[in-house]
């Protein structure tokens, strides 16, 4: 069973990060975060 202590500190940080641009909609942000996860995971890559 996955610990369900997982969603509320997800749900705490996604809070944190969205706080700091109230104005994006929610799927703006989850697609912010995604292009930002995925241009450090390229990098990351490229670099190794």
């Amino acid at each position: 069973m996955r610990d369900p202590k997982r969603i509320e500190e997800l749900l705490t940080l996604l809070n944190q990060i969205w706080m700091r641009n109230p104005d994006l909609r929610f799927n703006q942000l989850i697609y912010d975060l995604q292009s930002g996860f995925s241009q450090k995971k390229s990098k990351y890559r490229q670099n190794h």
